[in-house]
């Protein structure tokens, strides 16, 4: 199972202008597969860069932080759901097994 690869992407129907903006979603790529999350943040086309996410806003810095959480935060479930899916089905081998052993027991008496 390969990890994902999680990235944020500006304006990805290339919509955004100087007086139009355009959305910052959050890209996860993963098995040859992408999703993408609408971060419900738009900024006009000069306010982005690739490296330094938002800028020349006033509130740049609370919108980088409010990116980077969403960010984390996805990844976070991710791996949360990764471990849920292997704890259950972990769960289900461990009960199927058990319930093998038990019907096996039984019929030998």
């Amino acid at each position: 199972m390969k990890y994902p690869t999680i990235r944020l992407l500006f304006d990805k129907k290339k919509l955004a202008t100087k007086e139009k903006k355009g959305l910052i979603q959050i890209e996860i790529l993963c098995n040859r597969t992408r999703k993408y999350i609408s971060t419900g943040i738009k900024v006009y086309a000069g306010q982005w860069k690739d490296a330094k996410m938002v800028i020349a806003r006033h509130d740049a810095e609370e919108l980088n932080t409010i990116l980077i959480l969403n960010r984390y935060h996805n990844i976070f479930l991710i791996h949360l759901n990764r471990v849920i899916f292997l704890t259950v089905s972990r769960f289900k081998d461990n009960l199927f097994n058990s319930a093998i052993k038990c019907l096996s027991t039984s019929h030998k008496e």
